[in-house]
């Protein structure tokens, strides 16, 4: 004798109620993990430039506006950058690293078993990251290290 029509519903929604909470269980909070953007490490040479610009007598003057747009512009287009790192770009690599963290690092494991681990996802995500923001930066016209061609 098979399931009724109303028994097969109930398997069913006992099956989605059962993914579901795995699903939400493995979500550690109920967020996917995000990069934060390292603005004053990828703008560095950039800000240091409108730094000592601006430190020379006269340096608030019409010489420094180019370097301000520069790191304007530097500042803009990692902002950019790590909005598609975080929406879509780098996605999976995110999770993956996550998921070691979570696996590896936060458990009884010690710290080299933790680097030994998760070594080559961490490496994949920088790589995916970098590679987005020289993106960015060339289309805004800077260079890889965000200063102006």
């Amino acid at each position: 004798m098979g399931l009724s029509d109303r028994g097969k519903l109930a398997l069913l929604g006992v099956c989605l109620t059962a993914c579901l909470s795995t699903f939400w269980t493995s979500m550690g909070g109920g967020s996917l993990g995000t990069l934060q953007p390292s603005i004053d490490e990828l703008c560095i040479k950039a800000h240091k430039a409108v730094r000592s610009c601006l430190d020379e007598p006269g340096g608030t003057n019409s010489g420094c506006n180019a370097l301000l747009r520069q790191g304007s512009a530097c500042e803009s287009a990692v902002v950019q950058a790590y909005r598609k790192i975080n929406m879509g770009g780098c996605t999976l690599l995110l999770q993956n690293a996550g998921l070691c963290q979570t696996e590896w690092c936060s458990s009884s494991s010690s710290k080299e078993e933790c680097d030994n681990e998760c070594k080559a996802v961490r490496t994949a995500l920088s790589a995916c990251e970098r590679h987005i923001v020289e993106e960015h930066f060339q289309s805004a016209g800077l260079s890889s290290d965000g200063t102006f061609k």
